[in-house]
Protein backbone atom coordinates (compact mmCIF):
# COMPACT_ATOMS: atom_id res chain seq x y z
CA UNK A 1 0.00 0.00 0.00
CA UNK A 2 1.26 3.62 -0.73
CA UNK A 3 2.22 5.10 2.25
CA UNK A 4 0.56 8.52 1.28
CA UNK A 5 -2.42 6.99 0.68
CA UNK A 6 -4.13 7.05 4.29
CA UNK A 7 -3.40 10.64 4.27
CA UNK A 8 -4.60 11.59 1.15
CA UNK A 9 -7.57 9.51 2.53
CA UNK A 10 -7.81 11.21 5.21
CA UNK A 11 -7.46 14.73 2.66
CA UNK A 12 -10.22 13.74 0.78
CA UNK A 13 -12.77 12.53 3.24
CA UNK A 14 -12.20 15.99 4.93
CA UNK A 15 -13.53 18.25 1.84
CA UNK A 16 -17.20 18.53 2.11
CA UNK A 17 -17.72 18.61 -2.11
CA UNK A 18 -15.39 15.95 -2.66
CA UNK A 19 -17.19 13.57 -0.34
CA UNK A 20 -20.70 15.28 -1.67
CA UNK A 21 -19.12 14.00 -5.41
CA UNK A 22 -17.53 10.34 -4.40
CA UNK A 23 -21.60 10.16 -3.01
CA UNK A 24 -23.35 11.38 -6.39
CA UNK A 25 -20.99 9.07 -8.23
CA UNK A 26 -21.57 5.54 -6.41
CA UNK A 27 -25.17 6.85 -6.30
CA UNK A 28 -25.14 7.53 -10.32
CA UNK A 29 -22.96 3.33 -10.70
CA UNK A 30 -25.93 2.13 -8.27
CA UNK A 31 -29.01 3.49 -10.37
CA UNK A 32 -27.35 2.89 -14.06
CA UNK A 33 -26.12 -1.47 -12.45
CA UNK A 34 -29.61 -1.25 -10.96
CA UNK A 35 -31.42 0.21 -14.42
CA UNK A 36 -29.52 -2.43 -16.23
CA UNK A 37 -30.84 -5.25 -14.02
CA UNK A 38 -34.33 -4.25 -14.31
CA UNK A 39 -33.71 -3.76 -18.03
CA UNK A 40 -32.70 -7.48 -18.45
CA UNK A 41 -34.96 -8.86 -16.04
CA UNK A 42 -37.71 -7.60 -18.53
CA UNK A 43 -36.02 -9.02 -21.40
CA UNK A 44 -35.89 -12.41 -19.75
CA UNK A 45 -39.57 -11.88 -19.24
CA UNK A 46 -40.72 -11.16 -22.66
CA UNK A 47 -39.04 -13.95 -23.79
CA UNK A 48 -40.37 -16.27 -21.52
CA UNK A 49 -43.96 -15.05 -22.88
CA UNK A 50 -42.94 -15.61 -26.11
CA UNK A 51 -41.89 -18.68 -25.75
CA UNK A 52 -44.91 -20.14 -23.64
CA UNK A 53 -47.29 -18.62 -27.24
CA UNK A 54 -44.76 -20.56 -29.81
CA UNK A 55 -45.62 -23.54 -26.56
CA UNK A 56 -48.48 -23.27 -26.64
CA UNK A 57 -49.34 -22.79 -30.86
CA UNK A 58 -46.80 -25.96 -31.23
CA UNK A 59 -48.84 -28.39 -28.49
CA UNK A 60 -52.20 -27.42 -29.51
CA UNK A 61 -52.18 -25.60 -32.89
CA UNK A 62 -52.80 -22.12 -34.07
CA UNK A 63 -54.75 -20.05 -31.65
CA UNK A 64 -57.88 -18.21 -32.91
CA UNK A 65 -57.55 -14.46 -32.39
CA UNK A 66 -60.01 -14.28 -29.36
CA UNK A 67 -58.18 -16.64 -27.98
CA UNK A 68 -54.77 -15.43 -28.67
CA UNK A 69 -55.92 -12.08 -27.20
CA UNK A 70 -57.06 -13.90 -24.32
CA UNK A 71 -54.18 -15.83 -23.72
CA UNK A 72 -51.68 -12.89 -24.25
CA UNK A 73 -53.80 -10.75 -21.12
CA UNK A 74 -53.51 -13.99 -19.16
CA UNK A 75 -49.92 -13.97 -19.62
CA UNK A 76 -49.43 -10.60 -19.23
CA UNK A 77 -51.03 -10.25 -15.69
CA UNK A 78 -49.17 -13.33 -14.81
CA UNK A 79 -46.35 -13.65 -11.74
CA UNK A 80 -44.05 -14.66 -13.20
CA UNK A 81 -44.44 -17.75 -11.20
CA UNK A 82 -47.40 -18.51 -12.81
CA UNK A 83 -45.81 -18.07 -16.14
CA UNK A 84 -43.18 -20.73 -15.07
CA UNK A 85 -46.17 -23.43 -13.96
CA UNK A 86 -48.19 -23.04 -16.90
CA UNK A 87 -44.78 -23.13 -19.21
CA UNK A 88 -43.89 -26.84 -17.57
CA UNK A 89 -47.66 -27.69 -17.61
CA UNK A 90 -47.70 -27.07 -21.53
CA UNK A 91 -46.05 -30.75 -22.03
CA UNK A 92 -48.55 -32.65 -19.61
CA UNK A 93 -51.73 -30.94 -20.57
CA UNK A 94 -54.04 -32.72 -22.59
CA UNK A 95 -55.88 -29.68 -23.53
CA UNK A 96 -55.40 -25.46 -23.68
CA UNK A 97 -57.88 -24.97 -20.60
CA UNK A 98 -55.94 -27.58 -18.86
CA UNK A 99 -52.52 -25.66 -18.97
CA UNK A 100 -54.52 -23.14 -16.66
CA UNK A 101 -56.20 -25.03 -14.66
CA UNK A 102 -55.06 -24.95 -11.00
CA UNK A 103 -53.08 -21.86 -11.63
Amino acid sequence: MNPQAPAHLKTFSADEEMRHRAFVRERALMDEISEKRAEREIGKREEAEDIFMRLLTRRFGPLTDEMSDDIRHRVNIATTEQLKHWIDTILDAKTLKAVFDGH
